[in-house]
């Protein structure tokens, strides 16, 4: 067996959105969106995720199901983020485990599993219980549960970041996966590039 121990960042959403849009300094507006090319703006930047099946007619597009196990920290230490091997043989390969901590609470995960789009987002008992078992199995005892959560995650075999072809305005970001966070710079930084290509 082998372990990797490197420093890296890790992002608490709660903390980390409102920041990031403070330090934007713009207003977010909500609506919907029926087309991209009717889109004002001299750039439109696709981020829809699973609505780019729709709104950039990408077929490719998958939904994911995640589930999630919010814990107390108890004695789960909270300086150290673990992931394990996706590829053990023993289990289904939609389970795995990591543990990331935030400031007063450690996330346990979790799942991926590819669903349709109208997937029941609740957390079962048995997801739940699987998750825990795989955080007692890696040597930690989980604390006690203060909630989980459910969600789709954007799939694509490759993210897309490039300028559609048919509409020099719009920028398609979107495919992630469960990996947003951890590619939201780097992605963020080649948007930036592309719209100043065409500026």
């Amino acid at each position: 067996s082998m372990a990797w121990v490197f420093d890296a960042p890790r992002v608490e959403p709660a903390v980390f959105l409102p920041w990031i849009q403070r330090r934007i300094g713009i207003s977010i507006e909500h609506k919907r969106v029926g087309s991209l090319r009717d889109t004002s703006g001299d750039a439109v930047v696709n981020c829809t995720g699973l609505g780019a099946r729709t709104l950039a007619d990408d077929q490719s597009m998958r939904a994911v199901y995640g589930g999630i196990v919010v814990v107390e920290p108890g004695m789960l230490d909270l300086t150290v983020s673990i992931s394990d091997d996706r590829r053990a043989s023993d289990r289904r390969d939609t389970d795995f485990f990591y543990s990331i901590p935030r400031r007063n609470e450690v996330v346990l995960g979790g799942t991926a599993e590819p669903c349709s789009d109208d997937r029941s987002l609740v957390v079962t008992d048995a997801e739940r219980e699987g998750i825990l078992a795989r955080c007692r199995a890696a040597g930690l005892e989980p604390p006690r549960v203060i909630r989980c959560y459910g969600g789709l995650r954007p799939f694509r075999p490759s993210v897309r970041v490039e300028r559609d072809p048919r509409d020099p305005r719009v920028i398609h970001n979107y495919g992630h996966g469960g990996a947003g966070y951890t590619l939201s710079w780097g992605c963020a930084l080649d948007v930036v590039k592309l719209v100043g290509e065409h500026a």
